[in-house]
């Protein structure tokens, strides 16, 4: 937070804000303009800038809270604070249970000070406000958060039309993970894509106690192998050695990259995902057969099954269900 005196003035800065929010539908408080933050605005301490927060907020009808700080050598670099209502939009909470979290918190509908219509509506002009920029809004937020830990890592790139096309960002905690837990790593692309059809692709993997943990994450726009190329590139880059095993989907794209990228680490298939596929691959015949699955299961899912055991197995369950020489055999 700045401390130093503004080299622009109260009301040039506010006829600025004013004018870029001049044709947008956000609500703008009435309050005195002295009250007003503004960009760029400076105090002499940083119990000032608090205390002047806390004021406009009361004013305008919301109250406060510290989201977080950081110090070194007791000197604070930054200091968030956001309105008290940011819980419910962080925690991912909708309209209707955001109003009644804060009938019960101000004690009573005539406290609150809006309607869950004005809530909805509010989360609708946000949208709109970002439409168009939010991708920078990203990488801006990524920006501070290098320039406020040197070990924070990510890495986009763009298209001709300038359109966020990769993105990867990994945290000081994902990288200590790897660092620890990254000899085997599950890369997994299936998840929901978003509105903008970017695909998510985390870095997971599990510590000793068989808890799940992130390495890292990554968007992008098609699964082509060089969007996964470029992904594996920049993992590779930020750890500074490959995993030894890469666990993924049946991709060809990603099997492409695999052998391009990590040529010292070794693919595997994931099981889940190849069983996911059973009932496209078997005869309708045999899906509702139980016997059938039981003896499927106990092959595929044993962990202490030997190669030539599984094998003979196998060999066992394609000959009683009748699937020697068909293609499902070589899944």
């Amino acid at each position: 937070m700045d401390y130093e005196t503004p080299s622009t003035s109260h009301v040039e800065n506010q006829l600025l804000v004013d004018d870029i929010v001049e044709n947008t539908d956000l609500n703008i408080p009435e309050c005195p303009i002295e009250l007003k933050p503004f960009v760029g605005r400076s105090f002499p301490t940083l119990d000032n800038a608090i205390e002047f927060y806390e004021n406009y907020g009361r004013r305008v009808g919301f109250d406060t809270r510290k989201n977080g700080s950081k110090k070194v050598d007791d000197i604070t670099l930054w200091f968030y604070m956001v309105c008290n209502r940011e819980d419910c939009a962080g925690a991912n909470i909708g309209p209707s249970l955001t109003f009644k979290l804060l009938t019960e918190l101000m004690g009573g509908y005539e406290s609150v000070g809006c309607t869950v219509l004005d809530i909805r509506n509010y989360t609708r002009d946000i949208r709109r406000y970002a439409e168009g920029c939010d991708a920078q809004m990203i990488i801006d937020e990524l920006k501070k958060k290098k320039e406020n830990c040197d070990v924070f890592t990510y890495e986009y790139e763009v298209d001709s039309r300038s359109r966020l096309n990769h993105l990867f960002w990994c945290d000081p905690i994902a990288k200590m993970n790897f660092l620890q837990f990254g000899d085997i790593v599950s890369f997994d692309t299936t998840y929901s894509t978003n509105r903008y059809s970017m695909i998510f692709a985390p870095f997971i993997g599990k510590d000793n106690h068989g808890r799940a943990v992130t390495f890292g994450a990554g968007l992008f726009c098609s699964e082509s192998a060089d969007s996964f190329s470029w992904l594996f590139n920049q993992f590779v880059k930020c750890m500074g050695i490959h995993p030894k095993l890469i666990i993924t989907d049946q991709d060809l794209g990603m099997k492409v990259a695999v052998e391009k990228v990590l040529v010292n680490t070794r693919h595997r298939w994931c099981m889940w995902h190849i069983m996911a596929k059973v009932a496209e691959k078997v005869p309708k015949s045999l899906l509702g057969n139980n016997d059938f699955k039981k003896d499927l299961n106990s092959c595929v899912w044993s962990e202490l099954i030997e190669p030539t055991e599984f094998e003979e197995k196998w060999k066992n369950v394609m000959e009683t269900y009748d699937l020697v020489g068909s293609e499902w055999a070589h899944i």
